[in-house]
Parts: structure tokens; C-alpha cells; sequence
């Protein structure tokens, strides 16, 4: 899975130009070696949807979230969406945990920057079956974003059977297990324009990894 060095450096809260040749290289050794060991899997399914201005429902689940029903507000259906590196990278950090703990840093971040690169692929995908119809898709927006559970997970597990599909399971406390794991949901939409893969829309404002350089009016 291809990852810029640039992009790894992001979830370090590095800049590029900071970065010393021995970071870059061991950025690089951890990249082959995830690479080597991960096993990306997904999930997927399109249902019709309701969005008011407070709750989005589909086939019998309704969730309260202003901030869900904002981000799909105008869309009458909503992809649900889950995706995994697989046990990989965490098996990988527990064995740094007492080793090298600088190593394990640069392991979660690579991590979680191939999640990232690998469900920004799958919806590519996805989007590319939608425009065949003349649809496009929103972001994908996740559970434990603004005013939207975390307990939400339960919900999207129950409807993409997640644990049998792609390998994940949930804890009492609604988090993913292994923890390289995605849920989502992503709007359906006429909207030709609409931001997919990029920050101007996210209404996040203050997120870490917020990449301010790249968005555009």
C-alpha cells in the first residue's frame, strides 16, 4: 500500500522539512514491514435513507446526531462502511511496546495513515459505481465525530456483520478490535462537487491532522 513519508509525518505532527534522514529511513523500513504483514479488508452496503434536521434513519435504525444529519443533509442514501488492516499492526506494537518505543510510534502512525489510504481507496471504488448513475459521495463521517455516539459502532455491526465479514469485533466500551479498524458512513449524493478526500468541509476545525495547506475555496 503506497503512503508518502510526507503523510506519516503528518500523524508524527512533523513537517517535512524537519524531518532527519534516520527518521525518513526508519519510516520507510516500517512502511515494507506493515506492508508485509497487513490484510486490508472491507465491508460495505447502500441503504435508502431519512435525514432531518436532527436524526438520520435507515431500515429501521434511527441515530440522533445533528452533526450526522448535517454532513448527510440532502442525501436519500447513506453507504454504510467498515474496513480493517487486520491484528498486524497491533501485534506489531506490543512487541515495540518494551523494545523501541520511538519504532512503535512511527508503527502507529504509519498504521493509521494506510487505514486512511486504504478506505480513501475503497470509496474510490464505491464512488465509482455511484457516477455510473450520475451519484457521488460525501466523506465518510464516523461514529464518535461532534455529537454522534461512539456507541453508534453497535448499530453499523449489527447491520454489516461486521465481526464475521472483515475479523472485527467491538468492546463493552464500543471500540474496534484489532484497533486499525474504520466504520463510517457515506453519504449518496447529486452533488457533483462534493469534498471527498481533503479537510474544508470537515467541520472539525481544530483537528491535529487537519491539513490547512491543501484546502480550497
Amino acid at each position: 500500500m503506497e503512503v508518502s513519508v510526507r503523510e506519516i509525518l503528518r500523524y508524527l505532527r512533523m513537517k517535512e522539512a524537519d524531518a532527519a534522514p534516520e527518521l525518513r529511513a526508519q519510516i520507510e523500513e516500517v512502511t515494507e514491514k506493515l506492508n508485509r504483514e497487513i490484510r486490508p479488508r472491507s465491508v460495505s452496503r447502500r441503504l435508502p435513507c431519512r435525514v432531518t434536521e436532527n436524526e438520520v434513519s435507515y431500515e429501521g435504525c434511527t441515530i440522533l446526531s445533528r452533526n450526522l444529519a448535517r454532513h448527510l443533509r440532502g442525501c436519500r442514501e447513506v453507504i454504510l462502511f467498515a474496513a480493517t488492516l487486520g491484528p498486524a499492526p497491533d501485534r506489531l506494537v506490543q512487541r515495540l511496546k518494551l523494545q523501541d518505543s520511538a519504532q512503535m510510534v512511527i508503527v502507529q502512525a504509519a498504521a493509521t495513515a494506510m487505514i486512511e489510504a486504504y478506505c480513501n481507496a475503497e470509496q474510490s471504488r464505491l464512488a465509482a459505481a455511484c457516477r455510473e448513475a450520475g451519484l457521488y459521495l460525501k466523506p465518510r463521517f464516523s461514529p464518535g465525530y461532534g455529537d454522534c455516539p461512539l456507541s453508534c459502532q453497535k448499530d453499523l455491526f449489527r447491520y454489516l456483520d461486521i465481526s464475521k465479514q472483515i475479523g472485527v469485533s467491538l468492546t463493552s466500551g464500543s471500540m474496534m478490535v484489532p484497533t486499525k479498524s474504520v466504520t463510517a458512513w457515506i453519504g449518496v449524493t447529486e452533488e457533483e462537487n462534493c469534498y471527498v478526500g481533503k479537510c474544508s468541509r470537515c467541520p472539525n476545525r481544530n483537528c491535529e491532522f487537519r491539513e490547512e495547506e491543501h484546502e480550497t475555496a
